[in-house]
């Protein structure tokens, strides 16, 4: 061995001194060493080592791969003190949680053992063999225990920890899509860590690998098409074990779609870019390159026996995360490329019709590829501008509602609902028609000169909308109809009789509708004189005779 080796030593300097690349040289040395081929298995870390199946290896195996290459610390006396300060109300913590949990599951004693032994082992040296049992029991447990998952075909999303609870409460939405965080035994043991500080728990104190292993199973759980959501290029390094599950050795997983905020992307783009913010063709390059180069990186690191040999295809949305539209979208082309155009939504509806007002509603639309709606109002005449009355109801909007108001009275408008998929793709529903309530004009008095000491005339034009008819109101008391009218009188001009002569009367008009056409406000004072009573007639002068005496 030794001449071989000696041998070999000396055909490598002359290859250097030919030029020849080192790289290659270093690996002439091992091969006559017999340094075996490092194949992406040796010491290769839990999350990786899967077997053809996509499930993961053999707790054997892992203790064994893990034992070399174990991110640790050395024993701490402090921390071990802690861990035998807080056994007793530890213990009693995973007890109630195994009872609570597991016991009225009718888990298995496996299962039960296997729980219990990864919770209440205290472990502060991640380089003990003690925490490779833990290991081990955590491994069983998770593994086992699956989850209790429902059904991850084209549900399960992934996200960075960082999310916030809003953003999750949009994409996670439990009868459509699938997130760890509503899984029922995940919330169980995050309502047992949250007393994590007084039991011993904290992980800084009891080095775990518990929660590395649930987000294993939740990532070779998945099928179909994966949502993975990013603020940023550094969560894909906060959640990259996952993705790495996902790409290079989940063989269940069809596709992945990158959902990212589109507004922390574009202000993320290096200082020396020559494009326009706007330039989505060289957008699409520049991100779709950098996560294929990160796939690549994983790819060429991984247990090539356990992995896919292809990733799966990606694509990359890029949305506005305040109302998750749409902005751009990309596939592995780099080019951008065209979503799918909605199927035309439900035509809206009308109610709380009022003279100037009325409320707007419509059904949320069961397209997939809906993201928001606008209700548009189209001109009282169909060729006239169209006029977005509201925007961005999000599809998530508990009430795709609203009430529009500043119209005219008894008026005819046209509205819409137009449902997107983002920007530029759309689908509009029929156009329907309402009618605002009407309102009757104040009518006028007018004199009609037909007057006479104990009467006046009057006359107004007679709506036929008013079919409650008008009432007459006298001297500027309109708490009380003078007269009232329910149809048009037989004679007309009306005249108002039994009235004191050569006096001035004001008299006003009100014009009653029905639930389309409002009444009409009270019209304008006018006023009327009665004539003055005629003179009395002024008896004969009687002139004198001839005085019959003479």
């Amino acid at each position: 061995m030794r001449w071989r080796l000696f041998a070999a030593i000396v055909v490598a300097v002359a290859l250097l001194i030919l030029g020849v690349d080192a790289s290659a040289v270093s690996r002439l040395i091992d091969k006559v060493k017999g340094v075996p081929k490092d194949d992406g298995c040796e010491g290769v870390t839990a999350p990786a080592a899967m077997n053809k199946k996509g499930k993961f290896v053999s707790p054997a195996e892992r203790k064994s791969a893990l034992k070399r290459k174990v991110p640790g610390s050395a024993p701490n006396p402090s921390l071990a003190k802690e861990c035998r300060n807080t056994k007793k109300p530890r213990n009693d913590a995973v007890t109630k949680y195994v009872m609570t949990y597991h016991k009225k599951r009718s888990a298995g004693d496996s299962i039960i053992k296997s729980a219990e032994k990864c919770l209440d082992e205290c472990v502060t040296d991640s380089t003990s063999e003690l925490y490779y049992n833990k290991m081990e029991a955590c491994y069983k447990y998770t593994h086992s225990n699956n989850l209790a998952m429902s059904p991850l075909k084209n549900t399960a999303q992934f996200f960075a920890p960082a999310i916030g609870n809003t953003l999750y409460r949009k994409i996670c939405t439990p009868k459509t899509q699938s997130c760890y965080k509503d899984a029922e035994l995940y919330t169980a043991l995050q309502d047992l860590f949250s007393k994590a500080a007084n039991l011993g728990l904290d992980p800084d104190i009891n080095r775990t690998p518990l929660f590395d292993y649930l987000d294993e199973v939740w990532a070779m759980g998945a099928s179909g098409v994966v949502t993975v959501w990013l603020r940023d290029m550094y969560d894909l390094t906060k959640i990259g074990e996952q993705v790495r599950l996902l790409m290079s050795y989940n063989k269940d997983v069809s596709s992945v779609v990158f959902k990212v905020d589109h507004k922390k992307f574009t202000n993320k783009l290096p200082a020396s870019w020559p494009y326009p913010a706007d330039d989505n063709a060289h957008l699409c390059e520049y991100y779709v390159k950098r996560i294929t180069d990160k796939l690549e990186g994983w790819r060429t690191k991984s247990c090539l026996k356990f992995s896919r040999k292809e990733t799966p295809p990606f694509e990359l949305h890029m949305l506005d995360f305040g109302s998750l539209t749409s902005k751009v979208q990309c596939k592995e082309g780099d080019a951008p490329i065209e979503p799918p155009t909605p199927g035309a939504p439900p035509p809206p509806t009308f109610s709380d019709r009022d003279i100037k007002s009325v409320l707007v509603k419509w059904d949320h639309s069961n397209d997939e590829t809906v993201t928001k709606f606008d209700l548009i109002l189209k001109g009282a005449a169909h060729e006239a501008k169209d006029e977005a009355v509201k925007r961005s109801f999000g599809k998530d909007n508990p009430k795709m509602e609203h009430t529009v108001t500043g119209l005219e009275p008894g008026t005819k408008y046209f509205f819409f609902v137009r449902a997107y998929a983002d920007d530029t793709h759309y689908a509009d529903s029929k156009v329907e028609e309402i009618e605002t309530v009407g309102q009757l004009e104040a009518p006028v008095l007018k004199d009609s000169e037909i007057g006479s000491p104990d009467s006046v005339s009057m006359e107004w034009k007679w709506d036929p909308k008013a079919s409650g008819g008008y009432k007459l109101f006298k001297d500027k008391d309109a708490t009380k109809a003078y007269k009232v009218f329910p149809t048009k009188p037989s004679t007309f001009p009306f005249k108002a009789e039994g009235l004191q002569a050569n006096t001035e009367f004001t008299f006003a008009l009100q014009a009653f509708g029905d639930e389309n056409d409002r009444d009409s406000d009270l019209g304008k004072w006018v006023t009327f004189k009665t004539l003055a009573n005629p003179d009395p007639p002024t008896p004969p002068k009687v002139e004198d005779g001839p005085d019959e005496r003479e």
